[in-house]
């Protein structure tokens, strides 16, 4: 089992999203914890990972058995 734990960045980012969004978010949050190393890498980091959903993105990274949520906002600001 994983340890969730998730970044100042991302709590700020997630707080801006509107209630439906914020729905859809903590059903992409429970499919990366199923099994979080099966979705894309991040270019620059090989511990990092990127989930789509609608015109967000959710960026995270996975070390050990704790996955680390940092940012969730859409394509254009996310990856700042």
């Amino acid at each position: 089992m994983y340890e969730l734990l998730y970044s100042d960045e991302f709590k700020r980012d997630a707080k801006k999203l509107d209630g439906s969004t914020q729905a859809r978010l903590r059903k992409a949050i429970e499919k990366i914890m199923a099994a979080p190393t099966r979705f894309k890498h991040l270019e620059h980091g090989a511990d990092r990972y990127r989930v789509r959903f609608d015109v967000y993105r959710v960026l995270y990274k996975v070390v050990g058995n704790k996955v680390e949520f940092i940012r969730v906002g859409k394509r254009e600001t996310v990856y700042d």
